[in-house]
């Protein structure tokens, strides 16, 4: 064996191997290697490119790398390669690995290998040729569902639909080095391509047109078109329109917005600074008392997660309606698929309940209490480790304060400070599937009283004349969770006894502008930490469009001078559209909102 340019000779077949973290991604160092190897003399007489992915999970989307080599070079190389080339999989691929492999004549996985081609979670088509390649191989209704969709394709579902060749149950580089050292005795061959079937393709390109917008993206409207450009075009002027296609996308707001929803997430997860180097306790037993209605899914995910439960609570009838509704959870969870009647008998059977008394029962080591359990919370302290975290819904003074968002997806906590408690309360949120965004203050979280603001808004609008289905079409047309807005709230006495006709920009502007405004009163209160954070609570827990990126994105966009110039027109109407101090101060800085976010 022979070592040239990061590949390894074996006889007359290349063995390159990408098995770093950026796996998925192909960083410009891995497509560099990729196009070395191709065209590097003496060229092999066949190529095996090993992709040793991370994990078993496939990744969320991965914008493209600008640094050359770019990927559509890389994918077209390999596609023009005078040699035939086997992938070998291992892991979850995600975006680019996947377009790679699409280049190849043969994929061969393990068991353990997932596919998933994720761009249309943030508004864009592939950027490697991959509605080119895609349904060449699988044709173009399993493409458009892998493309559409952005699911992860198990490798049994990938080799019943082509995109796999061989499922391999061992070393799986070695029996591609195998099957190389057969193909190698004999031209690359041209590969068929049996998802170009015309009397198939175009009835099924139809039939996706005619679902068109279930995501209300752009981007599915030129996924389809890319995907036809498969039976109409040579391969190469039908990437040529793929990367068009893409380049016009990246214009778009909704992919700006959908990209700065991205960020915001991945800056709002963040560690904590006062946590860094805290060990974290591991949670085995959830104590729990004052149910509220935020306690049922925090206790149906714990025992989703392995975690033993003890419900204390004296009212006989509270109690049974929250078992009632654990078990409604469970059978849910069951008809869907995702649990099995023993894992269900197994929860249950790590569920106690207790009445509440002066005594803990043994081995607690986090607490979670309901609203106006304070002087429980206080009784209880001295029978536990300082390191015990002890949770109170919607928080109290002193304590750790968690706010689950009505999506039931993330939580807030406040109260972090660098001690273990908090390292703790953070592990045990994300292990039953609950991220927490941390947040200052002692009361509620911030998305709350941002949510507010923005159904005031709406209110103020209704008693201003504008009817109640035009707000609420106007927020059904950003995809925006629908607002429960007043009774009667619309005054037909408004506007001299006429409907106010207001545009649908105008109302959705005043809406996000309202919560713009309210959340930075919240930064400058200190309860939001940073606009990112605010951004992915609304996104993630109060059903702001994740297409607009968030209110404080969305004001970033706008450009603070001309949001502070919407501010003072509205306000005319309501304080509600006020602008804050703290846009006036970051306007006499020259700082822009999201200057305020973590580094």
């Amino acid at each position: 064996m022979q070592d040239v340019s990061h590949g390894v000779w074996h006889g007359d077949v290349m063995l390159l191997t990408l098995d770093t973290p950026e796996a998925c991604a192909l960083d410009a160092k891995a497509r560099e290697m990729v196009v070395d190897a191709l065209t590097s003399q003496p060229l092999p007489r066949a190529m095996v490119i090993a992709i040793k992915a991370p994990g078993a999970r496939a990744s969320g989307p991965v914008e493209a790398d600008v640094h050359a080599p770019h990927l559509m070079q890389v994918i077209e190389a390999l596609v023009a390669a005078p040699f035939p080339v086997i992938i070998a999989v291992t892991g979850a691929l995600s975006g680019p690995a996947v377009e790679l492999a699409l280049g190849a004549d043969v994929i061969l996985a393990g068991p353990d290998a997932r596919f998933c081609l994720p761009d249309i979670a943030l508004g864009l088509i592939p950027a490697g040729g991959a509605t080119q390649l895609l349904p060449r191989r699988i044709g173009a209704k399993a493409a458009l569902d892998m493309l559409l969709t952005g699911r992860v394709v198990s490798v049994s579902d990938a080799q019943q639909m082509g995109l796999v060749d061989r499922v391999v149950h061992g070393e799986v580089h070695d029996a591609a080095l195998v099957a190389a050292a057969e193909l190698a005795r004999h031209p690359r061959p041209r590969r068929p391509t049996p998802g170009l079937d015309a009397k198939t393709f175009g009835p099924q390109i139809s039939a996706a047109r005619s679902a068109l917008f279930v995501n209300g993206l752009p981007a599915a409207e030129r996924m389809i078109d890319a995907v036809e450009a498969a039976l109409i075009l040579p391969l190469a002027q039908g990437m040529t329109m793929e990367a068009t296609l893409r380049e016009d996308l990246l214009q778009s707001d909704e992919v700006l917005g959908l990209r700065a929803a991205e960020t915001a997430a991945l800056i709002a997860r963040r560690l904590p600074k006062s946590l860094a180097g805290i060990p974290a306790a591991p949670v085995t037993h959830l104590y729990v008392e004052g149910m509220s209605p935020a306690t049922t899914p925090i206790v149906f995910a714990a025992l989703s997660a392995g975690i033993s439960v003890t419900l204390a609570e004296a009212d006989r009838d509270v109690l049974g309606r929250v078992l009632k509704a654990i078990a409604e959870r469970q059978d849910a969870a069951v008809s869907a698929g995702r649990l099995d009647l023993a894992a269900r008998d197994a929860d249950w059977a790590r569920l106690a309940t207790v009445t509440p008394g002066p005594l803990l029962p043994e081995g607690v080591d986090a607490m979670l209490f309901g609203p106006g359990q304070i002087a429980r919370v206080t009784e209880t302290a001295t029978q536990v480790s300082s390191a015990v975290p002890r949770l109170v819904i919607d928080g109290a003074a002193g304590f750790f304060g968690l706010t689950l968002a009505p999506s039931g997806r993330i939580t807030t906590l406040s109260g972090i400070a660098a001690i273990p408690a908090a390292a703790t309360a953070r592990a045990f949120l994300s292990r039953i599937g609950l991220p927490l965004i941390a947040v200052g203050g002692e009361g509620p979280s911030p998305g709350a009283t941002i949510a507010a603001a923005g159904k005031t808004a709406l209110s103020r609008l209704l008693t201003r004349g504008v009817r109640e289905e035009a707000v609420l079409g106007a927020l059904a047309s950003v995809k925006a969770a629908k607002p429960t807005l007043p009774v009667g709230g619309f005054d037909p006495r408004a506007n001299g006894g006429r409907p106010l006709v207001m545009p649908r920009p105008e109302i959705i502007a005043r809406w996000w502008s309202a919560m713009a405004a309210a959340g930075m009163d919240c930064l400058a209160a200190g309860t939001a930490l940073c606009p990112a954070d605010i951004d992915h609570l609304m996104v993630a827990g109060y059903g702001f469009p994740r297409r607009m990126g968030g209110p404080m994105h969305m004001a970033h966009r706008r450009g603070l001078l001309l949001f502070r110039q919407d501010l003072r027109l509205w306000a005319r109407d309501d304080r509600i559209w006020a602008p804050p101090p703290l846009l006036d101060l970051l306007l006499s800085e020259a700082r822009t909102i999201p200057s305020l976010n973590h580094s």
